[in-house]
């Protein structure tokens, strides 16, 4: 392309429409430079330059590049950056050749970009000026705020990528699903929430915008670039807490809102990672999935002014979507607070900390180490290697298993919710093992145990202590040695 140093390339759709509903059709094939231009006769073509030229300010400069450079900055920012989650490569560039230019014109109403595919004015980007001295200054972006918001989505033009909303005819004309075009999900659309009109503006509060780019964002360029799993590839850390809106790695800040909301996507290159709510004392639900979203307050949530989620954000932190299904950026762990917590696995072996509180811990499939805590905790459990530990005086606890399993030292109860024969064996407490609906073997061990077999023709031994046995069956089989109770 004309003036352009760094050449083009097409895009082909993937047959994945929430992801094809983000592609121009083009990207940067190359390093991709950029630069901050201060002077208007760095342009060579009419238009923007013509109409109030100025550079963009400090603040833009800094925000662009967080988002671009994996190396500006501190290692905690790395992962939000384009860099640190594609394979493709940033390099400072002169004013008058680089492939994405920032710059402020009186001409645009807002703001716009240039895909990587036009002819001399390819990946520049301008901020119009008539917001100066608003609420909404472009020249003063912050996570969560509109300009920041309106920088992420203009560098998201300048790399390739449409509205999620829009169709490009002759070129690509398919939108994302209507069930994922909002902006928990895509930072390219004109709909704040699910089923939001693009006509009337954005309806998220001051500070409600996405902190990052979010999960279709990341996927689309991670399939125009490739996807870099050298980025907190060790074993990364991610930490909030209730008090602050503050995305820490490390023990470093990498996001800082000027709210106290959290809003933004998690990509993380590989390594044993670790997700901690500590601190937080309310009712956190976790989703380790990929694709899935974790709610840590109520109060934390981006307030999007409508939508399915009364009003807010579905969630606090959503994950990134697998790169053909790689699960190395999968989040292996969960520390969490003091609440009722519900925490839910992935395919990866998961080790979730319920800590204090009534807790619900489901591994997923995987073997996965299950720890409640105090307070009365269900474990959900799919595979006979998973271990669920508790300590002794620690509450009363069930498993609800859908295979075979043996319950580990300190937890009372277990129960089938599977299908097919079941195996279930107790240990030394007062244990009630609830079978289902085929054949069953209910072994209590010591303790005075309740074992119910459940439809089926199951058997039921009891082993020492007083143990009562619910016999449904005729063909139930109830076996007790002499001097058991």
């Amino acid at each position: 392309m004309t003036n352009l140093i760094t050449s083009t390339k097409n895009v082909s759709l993937t047959g994945d429409q929430k992801v094809d509903g983000l592609f121009s059709g083009t990207a940067w094939d190359g390093t991709i430079t950029y630069a901050f231009p201060t002077f208007s006769t760095s342009y060579s073509y009419a238009g923007e330059k013509d109409w109030g030229f100025s550079a963009i300010s400090s603040q833009q400069q800094s925000f662009a590049l967080f988002f671009m450079e994996q190396s500006y900055g501190n290692t905690a920012n790395d992962g939000f950056s384009v860099e640190g989650f594609t394979n493709a490569n940033f390099q400072a560039g002169s004013a008058e050749t680089a492939s994405v230019r920032f710059a402020q014109s009186w001409m645009p109403p807002t703001a716009w970009a240039y895909y990587p595919d036009t002819p001399e004015a390819g990946g520049d980007v301008w901020f119009g000026t008539s917001y100066a001295g608003t609420e909404v200054d472009l020249r003063f972006p912050e996570f969560g705020n509109y300009a920041g918001h309106t920088l992420v989505h203009e560098l998201g033009h300048a790399l390739g990528l449409k509205h999620a909303h829009e169709p490009i005819y002759f070129d690509n004309s398919t939108v994302v699903p209507s069930a994922y075009d909002s902006l928990e999900y895509t930072v390219m659309t004109y709909r704040t929430f699910v089923g939001d009109d693009t006509t009337s503006g954005y309806k998220y509060e001051h500070d409600g915008a996405p902190q990052s780019f979010m999960m279709l964002d990341i996927a689309a360029l991670q399939e125009m670039y490739g996807a870099d799993y050298t980025t907190n590839s060790g074993n990364t850390v991610y930490k909030w807490n209730p008090n602050q809106g503050i995305t820490y790695v490390n023990g470093v800040a990498a996001i800082t809102p000027d709210a106290n909301r959290i809003f933004a996507t998690i990509w993380d290159g590989g390594g044993i990672d670790t997700y901690d709510l500590s601190a937080y004392t309310t009712n956190l639900t976790i989703d380790l999935r990929a694709g899935g979203y974790s709610v840590f307050s109520q109060g934390q949530l981006a307030d999007l002014g409508g939508g399915p989620n009364n009003g807010y954000a579905r969630g606090n932190i959503f994950n990134a979507l697998l790169y053909h299904n790689n699960v190395a950026s999968l989040i292996e762990n969960v520390q969490a607070g003091s609440g009722d917590d519900t925490i839910v696995g992935n395919e990866a072996n998961n080790t979730l900390w319920g800590n204090a509180g009534n807790d619900s811990l489901s591994g997923g499939t995987g073997v996965d180490t299950l720890i409640g805590g105090t307070g009365n905790d269900t474990y959900f459990v799919d595979n006979a290697a998973d271990v669920v530990t508790e300590n002794a005086s620690e509450g009363t606890d069930t498993v609800r298993a859908t295979a075979s399993y043996t319950l580990g030292a300190n937890v009372e109860n277990l129960t089938f919710i599977g299908t097919g024969a079941f195996s279930g064996i107790g240990n030394g407490l007062a244990n009630t093992i609830t079978g289902g609906a085929s054949t069953d073997t209910l072994l209590g061990g010591a303790g005075n145990d309740t074992l119910d077999g459940g439809a089926g023709a199951d058997t039921l031994l009891g082993g020492a202590g007083d143990d009562t046995y619910i016999v449904d069956n005729a063909s139930d089989s109830v076996t007790e040695n002499a001097s058991e109770g």
